[in-house]
This record gives C-alpha cells, structure tokens and sequence, in this order.
C-alpha cells in the first residue's frame, strides 16, 4: 500500500504516480544477423535484460522482441538484414509491458510511445491485432436514439474535422451509420440505415440509392481487352485467350477490326 494502510491489490497506490522508463542500454554478448526473424547471440543474456516489447538495434537496424526463447535465442517481428556481427547492440526498452496470466502479451507501450494491444511490434499511435470478429466495440445508451461514434479532429482547431458515428434505430442491435463532415464534425454527408439504404445529402433515403442533389457519372476510358477476336460473320464471337467475363458487362461496346458492336450476352 502506497499512500493507503488499507491495500486491497498486491499495489494500491491512494494518489497521483509517474512511471518513468529505462534509458536505453547496451545488451551483453554480440549478435550476428543473418537475415532471419530468428536472432541468435553469442554470450548474451536475452531472458534477463530484454522482455516482449522492447525494440533492439543490431547493426543500424531497429527490430521489435516478439518472442524470447532462452538467453541466446529471440524472434523479432522483422527480419534483420544479413550485416555484420554487432558487439554492441542496443536495447530500447518498452514504456510498458502488461501480461495475461498466461504470460502472454497483453499490451505494449513501445519507447516510441506506441499502444499495442494484441500485438508486441505496434506500427502506428495505436495498433490492435487479434482473431477474426470485433476488434473494436463502442457502447452508448440503450435507448432508440442514441448515438455513439468517432470524431476527426487536425490540431488547428478544437472542433472535429470529421464524424463517423451509430444510430440506434430499433431494440435488436439495429441501428444507422452516419458520415459527417464540417469544422465540428456535425454535418451529415452519407448515412446508411439498419435495412441497407443509402442516403446522400439526405436523412431518410427511401431507395438503395438516394441522392439529394446533382450527380455526376464518369464512364472508364476506352482499353485493350486481352486475347483475340477472330470474327467470323456471326453475332456469336469467340475469343482466344480473352477473359470476357472479367473486361466486360452486357451493355459494353466491342471494337473488332474497326467495326463496333454492343454486347448482349456473355456466356464464358
């Protein structure tokens, strides 16, 4: 117990605390790269100066610690170039390290000041890694109605650039996703209900497209179909090597020894 004579946790700190993280350090022995995501060292001690998390310079190159199996032997989550032998490589500690009972990863503060949740090696501010399914979840009211959502702010103002967000529509998860784009985040642009319509400009699409406003249709440019067209004076056309199902729709025009015709049909 840390400011408290009554701790209820194996630390129960009753105030503010400041966790400051280790500068980074030379680690014991060498390692010679080889060009694998396996590092192998000479002399080291792997298990006693380096933990899941901290990033590890060999040779110029930086790599995250994915996996430590013994004092000699670690995985990084990308491969090291095959450079020369390194006597000196250097440890970068993680911030911060959390563990599952298991002792499994659970969550990372690299020393760059990333968050890794579900993953040793985060890339961005936050990186989140796990199996198939939810990865994220926000949870608001439970009442038709309510919202909850994401806003995009830039750093030159305090209003949001830009809002992705849910609406609860109906009990049963049901619920509209909404698009939003102004200086507070606040003007709707695209939203799509619980039973798949589509609204741009608009609040209650009454179609699987519903646009409030001009639109504007730019076709593809005229190209080469791969194969060839030996036309035979008949409206069937056959093909070698051509991979009409994949270039064209019913409806395209074809260009075959400077006649044009439309297609009607496509059987393969």
């Amino acid at each position: 117990g840390v400011g408290t004579a009554t701790p209820i946790t194996q630390l129960d700190v009753d105030g503010s605390t400041r966790l400051t993280g280790s500068a980074t350090s030379v680690l014991t022995g060498t390692i010679d790269p080889d060009g694998d995501t396996s590092v192998t060292g000479v002399g080291t001690l792997f298990q006693s100066e380096l933990v899941v998390g901290d990033r590890i310079t060999v040779t110029g190159e930086t790599r995250t610690v994915t996996a430590i199996a013994s004092d000699t032997a670690l995985t990084v989550a990308t491969a090291f170039s095959d450079n020369a032998n390194d006597t000196d490589p250097d440890r970068l500690p993680a911030l911060l390290t959390v563990l599952d009972s298991s002792d499994n990863l659970g969550l990372v503060v690299s020393d760059q000041g990333y968050l890794g949740v579900g993953t040793a090696s985060p890339s961005e501010v936050l990186s989140i890694e796990g199996p198939d399914g939810v990865k994220i979840r926000i949870d608001g009211p439970n009442s038709p109605g309510g919202t909850q959502g994401i806003q995009f702010g830039h750093g030159i103002s305090s209003g949001a650039s830009g809002y992705i967000g849910s609406i609860t529509t109906a009990g049963g998860g049901l619920g509209t996703l909404v698009f939003s784009t102004s200086d507070d985040g606040s003007g709707e642009r695209l939203r799509i209900t619980d039973t798949g319509l589509i609204g741009i400009a608009t609040t209650s699409p009454v179609t699987t497209l519903d646009v409030d406003g001009s639109t504007r249709l730019t076709g593809s440019a005229t190209s080469v179909l791969t194969g060839t067209i030996d036309p035979d004076g008949d409206t069937s056309v056959t093909g070698v090597g051509t991979l009409f199902q994949s270039e064209l729709v019913v409806g395209d025009r074809i260009t075959v020894t400077g006649e044009t015709r439309t297609v009607t049909a496509i059987a393969s």
